[in-house]
C-alpha cells in the first residue's frame, strides 16, 4: 500500500521526473488513457486528461475492472457496493 508516510520508490522519485510535453507523450491526436482501477486515471494522468481537453482532443478513459476488490473486508462497501459507486 502506498500512504504519504510509506511511498514506494518510484512514488518517491516523481516529484522529480522531468517536465514532458503532451505531444511527446501521445502524439498530436485524440487520447486514449487504460486504467486498471477506477481512480486510477485520476491519480496518475488528471494533468495529461486536463492538458488534452485544453487542446480540444477527444479523451477516451477505459477502466478495465470496477474496484469491487479494493476494500476486501469493509462493512460499509462490500464487493457490489463498491461496484455500484
Amino acid at each position: 500500500m502506498v500512504t504519504p508516510l510509506n511511498q514506494g520508490p518510484l512514488l518517491a522519485l516523481a516529484g522529480s521526473s522531468p517536465f514532458i510535453k503532451l505531444d511527446v507523450l501521445a502524439g498530436a491526436g485524440n487520447v486514449l488513457v487504460l486504467s486498471p482501477h477506477p481512480d486510477d486515471e485520476t491519480l496518475g494522468c488528471a494533468q495529461a486528461i486536463s492538458a488534452a481537453c485544453d487542446q480540444g482532443r477527444k479523451v477516451v478513459v477505459v477502466v478495465v475492472t470496477n474496484g469491487n476488490l479494493s476494500h476486501p473486508h469493509s462493512q460499509r462497501y462490500p464487493r457490489p457496493a463498491l461496484a455500484a459507486l
